[in-house]
Formats: C-alpha cells, sequence, structure tokens
C-alpha cells in the first residue's frame, strides 16, 4: 500500500483513509480499535476502488485535534456511557412521578359539576369540596387547553388530571370579558403551572405547551411528553398511507374500493390517523366514540358561545384529558418495549421542548412590509394591468359582438365573426353569459369583479403566448398544450411530473419555461406583462404560500424586552420515520442577503439578547454517512470505506473531483448540483420515474437516469444464500455414504452438490434429485429437514457493480425481515409498515431504516450534550433541531465552551453509530462538524452583510468555528 509520510499523531486505514488520531481512537473505541478489520488483504477492494476511479493515492497528514483534551466519560465503554448519559437526563424519579398517571383504571373519578364562576385554579378531590388553589402541586399531569379560535391563542380554559384529584382552570381574561388577541398577549395571560419540576402529558401538546407560563422563561423544569408523537412512531401511517388509510374508513367506499381489503391492505388494521378521537379508538376499540362536534364552539363561536356552554365544554375538556391519559398508558409501556434503549425515549422528551428568541417589534414591522409589498404587487398586476388588457380587447370587437349577439341563432363560434379571425382570441369563450347579458361569458366575471387572476385560463390567449414558437391551447382532455403548425392537433406541454397535465401556465413553476425562451409571447405589451407576472411568481411566491403561517407564529409582547420567546409548535416524533414537524420552522427557506423572495428573512429576525448566543450545527452529509456504514455493514469486512459508496463519502474530494456527487455527475453527463439533488432522492428510494420528475424536461433524459441507475445501483442479479454450516455437515455425510449408491447415481449426487455449494441456483428438479438422495444417505437428516429445507431458499434479487450495491442489499434484505430495527439503538419499524401486513410498501421499509437511523442519530448527539453541559456546568441547553441542523442557545461568556462540547457530542454520536455496526474506525472528515456556527441571529448566510433596514438592529459579527479554532480558543478543554 504506497501511503505518503505521516505525522505519528495521524493515523491512517489500509485504504488510505485518514483517521482520527489514536489517542481519541482509544478514547472511544477502547479494545475495539486494536480489532479492526476481519480480511488481511484488501487488494481486491483497492482494486475495486481504483476500477471506480476514485482511490486516492494520498492522503492528508493534517490532525485537527491534536490538542483536544478529552473529558472522562461515565463508562471507559462508549455505549454504556452514552446510555447512562441518557438516563441521568432522563432523571432518576421520572418513571415514579408517571407511574401513577399509567394506572389509568385507578384515576379519580372525573367530577360532573365545576365551579364556573371563578377564575384560576380548582382542585376537585374525591370526598372533599371544590378548592381554589394557585396551581397544581403535582409531579404529573395530563392535560389540555382550549382557546377562542376567532380571538387568538390565549387559554381560555384547561383541565388536568394527576394520580390523586382533577384540575380545571378558567382565564380571569374571560370573565372581564377582555381576552387578548394574540399581538397584545402577555405572559400573565398564559397558565400558571407553578415553579415546581413537573411533567406534563398531553396529546399534540406542542400546542399546549406554548399556554404555559413557565416555558416564557429561559430554564424551564417542566418535562413534555406528546402522546401524538408516541402513537406516530408505533401504529402511525406513512405519507403514502394517509390517503388510503382516510379512503378505508369513508362511509361512502364503492365496489371498485373492494381491493382496500385485500392481503396486500392489512396494514389498515394496524394504524390510525393522528387526531385524539382516531387514536383513542384504535386502543380502546369498545370504548364509545368521541364526541367532537362541541368543539366546534372553540372554533367558531363568541366569548358570549362559551358563556352559554360554559359547562358543556368544560365537560368535554376533561373527557379530553380523561382521553389523553387513556392513550399515555395504552402507549407508554408499548413505546418502552418498541424503542428500548434509554437514548431514544431521552431525545423525544429534550426535543419536546424547543424555544428561541425573536426580535418582535421587527418582526411585526417585517410581516407587515411583506404583506404590503405582496398585496401591491398582486393588485398592480390583477386589478389594473390584466383587467386593462381584457377590456381593450373586448372594446375592440364590442360592437361587432353587441351586433351579432343580438340576433337568433347566434354561433360564436362562427369563423365570420372578427375576433375568430386571430386564433388565439377565437380561444375565448365568446358565447354570452346569459340569454339577456350583454356581455361574452370570458369578460363578464372580469368586469364585474374588476380584477383578472394571472392565472385565469384567458390570460395566455390575451397574451398570446406561445411554446417554442406554436400557439397555445387548453382542452379538459389534454390541459395546457400546443397547436402543431401542420395541423390542429394538440401536443400537451411538459408537467415536472410525467403523465399530468398543465393546469395553469403564469405559476412559480412554470417560470423556468419562461425564463428559457420555450414559453413565450411576440407582441410587445405581452413581454412587459409576463416580466411583472415573473416578478409576482419569483418574488413573491414565497410569501404567498405560507404568509398565514407568518401572522400565527406566537410571541409575548413585552414593551420591556424587544426580545420575546417563541416556542416552536414542533411534534417531536410528527412522522412514522420519527423525524419531527411543525408547520413552519422545518419548512421555512431562508435567504438573508436582500430578500429576495418575501418572507425569507424570517431565521434573520430570530435573535437571542445582548449577553445571549446561537450555537449551532448542521451534521455534514448524515444520511448519506449513514448509508455508507451500513454498505460497509453489508460487506461485513469489519473496516470502513470498503465499499464505493464510503470510500467516496469517507476519502472523497470536492476539490479533487473525487466526492460522489462529482463523480456521478461526470459519469452520467450531468451538472453536480443536478446529480446532487438525484443522489439524496435515490437515497430516499426514489424511483427511475421520480428521477425523470425532478430532472425535468431534458433531452436525454431517460438514457441519463438509466446510466445514473447502472453507475449506482448497478445491475440487478438472482442469487441464493450459502449452504448454512448444518447443511454442508449434512452433504458431506452423504459424501462419506456414497457406497449406498449406484455408480451414477454417486456422480450425480457429487455434481448436484457441487453445483449447490458454488451457489448456482438448482432446477425444482434437481432440488427433488438431490432432496431424496440425502434421506436415502443421511437417515439422520430427516430429523433436521428444516436445515435441508434452508438449502433451498428461494433466489432472491441483489445488486452488483454499482457504487451503490451493498447499500441497496442491505436495506433490502432487512426491509424484508420479520421484524426490522433501527441498527444503531435497535428501534422497532412500526406495525403498519411491517412486510406481512404491508408488502407493497418496501420502499417506505427502506427509507425508514435511513431516516429513523437519522433519528437515532440526534437522540444521541442530545444525551451526549446533556452530559457535557451538567458535568462541565456550561450555561446552554437545547433551543430548536431543523433537518440536519441542531441548535443550543448558550450565554455568550460560555459560547466557545458550548461549541467545544458541540463538536465532542459529535464525535461521540459518530463513534456510537461506528461501534455499533461493527466499524471501529471513525475517518477524520466524520469526526467532528465542519463548523459551528456562533451567532446572536438564526440567519442562514453568516458572512453577508446586515441588512437593518429589513431586520432592525445589527446584532453583530457572527462566528464560523472549526475545530482547530474551537481548540485555540477553548485551550482544547471544556473546563473553564
Amino acid at each position: 500500500m504506497r501511503i505518503q509520510s505521516l505525522r505519528k499523531v495521524c493515523q491512517v486505514s489500509r485504504l488510505n483513509i485518514p483517521l482520527v488520531n489514536e489517542k481519541i481512537s482509544d478514547h472511544v473505541f477502547g479494545e475495539k480499535a486494536k480489532k479492526v478489520g476481519k480480511c488481511e488483504n484488501l487488494e481486491e477492494i483497492e482494486w475495486s476502488l481504483r476500477n471506480m476511479k476514485i482511490f486516492n493515492e494520498e492522503c492528508s497528514d493534517f490532525d485537527s485535534a491534536e490538542n483536544l483534551s478529552l473529558p472522562t466519560l461515565l463508562s471507559p465503554n462508549l455505549v454504556e456511557h452514552t446510555e447512562k448519559a441518557a438516563l441521568d437526563g432522563i432523571g432518576d424519579s421520572f418513571f415514579k412521578n408517571i407511574s401513577g398517571v399509567l394506572d389509568v383504571k385507578n384515576l379519580p373519578s372525573a367530577p360532573t359539576s365545576f365551579v364556573l364562576n371563578e377564575s384560576g385554579w380548582i382542585k376537585y378531590k374525591s370526598g372533599k369540596k371544590p378548592k381554589k388553589i394557585d396551581y397544581p402541586d403535582e409531579k404529573c399531569l395530563v392535560f389540555d387547553t382550549e382557546n377562542i379560535v376567532r380571538i387568538g391563542s390565549c387559554p381560555v380554559m384547561t383541565a388536568a388530571v394527576s394520580d390523586s384529584a382533577w384540575y380545571t382552570w378558567i382565564s380571569p381574561k374571560f370573565f372581564s370579558n377582555s381576552l387578548p388577541t394574540d399581538d397584545h398577549l402577555q405572559k400573565s395571560d398564559l397558565i400558571d403551572f407553578g415553579p415546581e419540576e413537573q411533567i406534563l402529558i398531553g396529546h399534540n401538546v406542542a400546542f399546549d405547551r406554548t399556554r404555559v407560563q413557565q416555558e416564557y422563561e429561559f430554564k424551564s423544569n417542566k418535562t413534555f411528553i406528546d402522546t401524538m408523537s408516541l402513537h406516530n412512531s408505533l401504529h402511525g401511517v406513512s405519507s403514502k398511507q394517509y390517503a388510503l388509510k382516510k379512503k378505508s374508513e369513508s362511509t361512502k367506499l364503492k365496489f371498485s374500493d373492494r381491493y382496500l381489503y385485500g392481503p396486500d391492505f392489512r396494514w389498515l388494521h394496524y394504524c390510525s390517523l393522528s387526531n385524539l378521537a382516531d387514536v383513542h379508538h384504535f386502543y380502546h376499540k369498545n370504548a364509545p366514540p368521541m364526541d367532537k362536534q362541541i368543539r366546534n364552539i372553540f372554533v367558531d363561536g363568541t366569548i358570549d358561545d362559551i358563556r352559554k356552554n360554559l359547562h358543556d365544554l368544560m365537560a368535554y375538556n376533561i373527557l379530553d384529558v380523561k382521553a389523553t391519559a387513556e392513550v399515555f398508558a395504552a402507549t407508554f409501556p408499548l413505546y418502552l418495549s418498541r424503542y428500548p434503549n434509554p437514548v431514544n425515549l431521552f431525545g423525544m422528551l429534550k426535543m419536546g421542548s424547543p424555544k428561541l428568541k425573536i426580535t418582535a417589534p421587527a418582526w411585526n414591522e417585517y410581516v407587515e412590509k411583506s404583506n404590503e409589498e405582496f398585496e401591491g404587487m398582486k393588485n398592480t398586476l390583477e386589478c389594473d394591468v390584466l383587467p386593462d388588457l381584457a377590456r381593450a380587447v373586448f372594446e375592440k370587437y364590442k360592437s361587432s359582438w353587441l351586433e351579432s349577439a343580438g340576433k337568433e341563432n347566434f354561433d360564436a363560434l362562427e369563423k365570420r365573426h372578427l375576433w375568430n379571425s386571430d386564433p388565439f382570441l377565437a380561444s375565448l369563450d365568446w358565447s354570452p353569459a346569459t340569454k339577456k347579458s350583454p356581455l361574452p361569458k370570458w369578460i363578464k366575471p372580469i368586469l364585474k369583479e374588476k380584477r383578472l387572476s394571472m392565472n385565469n385560463r384567458s390570460v395566455p390567449y390575451l397574451l398570446r403566448l406561445e411554446w417554442e414558437g406554436k400557439r397555445v391551447l387548453h382542452s379538459k382532455k389534454t390541459g395546457w398544450a400546443h397547436v402543431n403548425q401542420n395541423s390542429e392537433e394538440l401536443t400537451p406541454l411538459p408537467h415536472d411530473k410525467a403523465g399530468q397535465k398543465v393546469g395553469m401556465l403564469m405559476t412559480s413553476n412554470y417560470s423556468k419555461h419562461i425564463l428559457s425562451g420555450k414559453l413565450t409571447t411576440r407582441c410587445e405589451f405581452g413581454k412587459e406583462i409576463i416580466k411583472k407576472i415573473m416578478e409576482v411568481n419569483t418574488r413573491g411566491s414565497y410569501w404567498r404560500a405560507y404568509r398565514e403561517r407568518f401572522k400565527k407564529i406566537l410571541f409575548l409582547n413585552d414593551k420591556e424586552d424587544r426580545y420575546s420567546w417563541h416556542l416552536p409548535m414542533q411534534v417531536p416524533h410528527g412522522t412514522v420515520t420519527r423525524r419531527a414537524k411543525d408547520s413552519f420552522w422545518m419548512v421555512a427557506q431562508g435567504n438573508d442577503s436582500n430578500d429576495e423572495k418575501l418572507g425569507m428573512g424570517a431565521f434573520s429576525l430570530a435573535q437571542m439578547d445582548e449577553d445571549w448566543v446561537y450555537v449551532s450545527a448542521d451534521v455534514d452529509s448524515q444520511e448519506i454517512w449513514i448509508a455508507s456504514l451500513f454498505a460497509d455493514m453489508y460487506k461485513d469486512l469489519g473496516e470502513v470505506g470498503v465499499t464505493g459508496l464510503s470510500y467516496m463519502t469517507l476519502n472523497g474530494s470536492k476539490a479533487a473531483g473525487t466526492d460522489i456527487h462529482t463523480i456521478t455527475a461526470n459519469q452520467v453527463g450531468m451538472d453536480r448540483n443536478s446529480a446532487k439533488i438525484l443522489n439524496y432522492a435515490r437515497l430516499y428510494l426514489c424511483g427511475k420515474q421520480n428521477a425523470l420528475d425532478l430532472l425535468g424536461p431534458k433531452d436525454g433524459a431517460g438514457k441519463i437516469v438509466d446510466e445514473l441507475w447502472r453507475f449506482t445501483k448497478g445491475k440487478s442479479v438472482l442469487i441464493r444464500n450459502p449452504v448454512s454450516q448444518e447443511g454442508n455437515k449434512i452433504l458431506s455425510d452423504g459424501i462419506n455414504q456414497l457406497e449406498f449408491l449406484t455408480e451414477n447415481e454417486a456422480k450425480r449426487f457429487k455434481f448436484l452438490v457441487q453445483k449447490l455449494q458454488s451457489d448456482t441456483m438448482l432446477r425444482d428438479s434437481e432440488k427433488d434429485e438431490l432432496l431424496q438422495s440425502i434421506y436415502k444417505l443421511v437417515p439422520a437428516a430427516k430429523k433436521t429437514i428444516d436445515e435441508i429445507e434452508d438449502l433451498f431458499d428461494e433466489p432472491r434479487r441483489v445488486f452488483a457493480n454499482g457504487i451503490e450495491s451493498e447499500l441497496f442489499n442491505y436495506l433490502q434484505l432487512t426491509a424484508i425481515e420479520d421484524q426490522p430495527v433501527t441498527p444503531v439503538l435497535g428501534g422497532n419499524l412500526p406495525m403498519p409498515l411491517l412486510n406481512r401486513y404491508a408488502p407493497m410498501h418496501q420502499t417506505t421499509r427502506c427509507n425508514w431504516l435511513i431516516q429513523s437511523s437519522a433519528v437515532d442519530f440526534l437522540h444521541l448527539f442530545l444525551a451526549n450534550m446533556d452530559y457535557l453541559i451538567k458535568e462541565y456546568r456550561i450555561n446552554a441547553f437545547y433551543s430548536l433541531s431543523i433537518h440536519d441542523m441542531i441548535q443550543f442557545i448558550s450565554s455568550k461568556e460560555d459560547r466557545y465552551r458550548t461549541a467545544l462540547a458541540f463538536q465532542l457530542a459529535h464525535l461521540y454520536t459518530r463513534a456510537y453509530f461506528s461501534l455499533k455496526c461493527g466499524l471501529p474506525q471513525l475517518p477524520q472528515n466524520v469526526a467532528f462538524f465542519s463548523s459551528v456556527e456562533i451567532d446572536r441571529s438564526m440567519r442562514k448566510d453568516k458572512g453577508l452583510p446586515w441588512n437593518s433596514e429589513l431586520y432592525g438592529d445589527d446584532p453583530g459579527r457572527a462566528e464560523t468555528l472549526d475545530i482547530s479554532r474551537i481548540i485555540e480558543l477553548t485551550n482544547g478543554t471544556l473546563s473553564k
């Protein structure tokens, strides 16, 4: 192996992959660091990598963490340390405190009459009079809050239960008719749960948490458990299953829907949607269905409606709490059995309390200005420019139309009419709106409403649009199409998703065809109007999609503090993969430079006070690295980088052109960015058709995708599992008894055995022949019939000769197991996705393995951060996780120690993964975050100048630090 001279502190693998230094390796892997590799010679692997043109002859000798001081762990075994850290984070009293509400059959009986003329908390204890209290003095409560939607988010009532009493709360502002709207909401308007440590349980508890006073403080001592998250991770539905589940519960199923009762849809019996009523019914099928009708009063009613129905609404609130307690009792023990590692429980609990700060005045001004600009652009176009064009066209033909329309048997399609001499205008509907109407159908609503939407079907005709020089036309059959020059036949315009019809042309998605010049107009007035439409579609597209969500962002309005706490309503396990979910931050996009698209400055407006900062980092290539580990696990050589995928991930270089995206782009003939998009899509098991949709209309797209599949997945081949150890013994015993066979039978037996042991497929007749010979030669074999039948396993398809063949083989092999688990923390695949219930959902199972493992990564990181923060008394706490980004809030004084803790927690997480995958090696390029960001703002582009006009006062310079710089700033230690 040709390796350049290396510094002693740096290690290198046998495949020239730079590894963490020996000190770090011993720290995280212990004795296992010295037991790497099951194969003495890797020449075949090296040859394969060279053949793929990805092998690196040289490797870096730079050790980025030479001066790093390593913390003392709770155990010399990293796996034991992390799990102890998780248990410590959960707390010794946690299980004792929830035990009472888990015993749901012995919960106190719910009150049937309530104190409804007093505000605040009322305690109801069996055998005692209701008592007014300051707050529930309980270790654990199940609770539910309600608000009047038409007024805002301010809670109007709450019900709660502990293992000993029931509680109700009514807002003081309810009795004074002064419930505040969201822009006047203050901390005192929320529910006071007291200063003590508490576990609060709810269904979609993120909603209720935003109504708890104590959560709007720097550090809360409340722990929240979300029963919706518990259910989603156990018996939730995937995005592909959702619509079918809803359909299956419809009372209007048709005969053609009978397929839902077939064997491929047994999963329908093992899941439910995530709302409380459906979830409760799923776990308590004999209970009467929950009646949610009265809830509409909270949604549509006024404060007077609430007052008139106060008793019934409180009773409804109580029933919701009771149902939530019953769901918790059913799901929590099941969660512990299906996700047995304490790290998962700790991670779910930690993610239940996200928080950040927003500069309230700047946020309000930004939302107001963005909406004002968007409405201004849109109204100018749709209330002035486009209606003026429509009126001008109609005025040109008005007198002719009025004269013709007044006659009997008027046919607007007759060619003699002037408007029909223009093929674009002839496509408009010139028939009378009504018999008495003096207006054509196409113009009447425009004149009446004094508005013409740019997505109205008449607009492309008025603008005289053409597709590559051919007139566009809409029909029900084709959607938007172009008219062929030599005939009136229509060719449908291309849709991003093959086979679907284009319904609108003046949309953001179709703007790329205007920019490319494929969709255009020859008339100058049309070109000017298209420019205005493009402005609305580019600058205004994001705001149009998300402005209502901006308006629903909840934060307190404190006149003395311009930095207001905001609690993202994030569901810890929002999907079956256990990924988090919320309706704003998880889908928000950021572009901070000049607010190129209205609304993309949201992250810049999330700012901390002067003495606090956000410390954050993106997990580099998280899913691809996890996939790489799976590929190396499948290869089973006990060493990293032995497959094409893992080698490019661990040792590839964008600068050298050996990273996976550049290699893929060069191989199949596309740009690197397109290759990156397709690589991630394929990682999520997208099919060829999805890949074509992502590529969009492009010459030779089919060939590109075929080549991409050949290069990455490889070719599909049939193989059979190797003969088992027991099977080989039976065959060997048979060969030793050949004297009991004729000479021809003996020769035939030897031939079949050799064929079998060479993994060649046997024909059915050959299987029967061999089996009969074994029975004849080895009588004892009849007692081990299962082992014999294992010799004839059904062949299975695997991928071969692709850079990712091993990954997809691992995923498919695991996906058909009776009970797939995540290989690192051992979480179980939810029942509705199991192969025996949902055989058609293998792609989702494969995707679950990667996505759910990424959740394990986050949970491991949080457990390690929690330990380091407590052990070294770092003033920091969890803030938010968005996709692969993890963020904490830290005091300004401790910001560098927090950054170092980030790097160490990341190191331990990667090492834990590697250990559990049987690969005790850690390459340098994945051991640490490439950078940790320190900033008072959550802005995306840290290096760009601050735009005070858009985002208010400058929060100061952001810091982007790699591990070497962090070690310099902290002297490599977490100690002060």
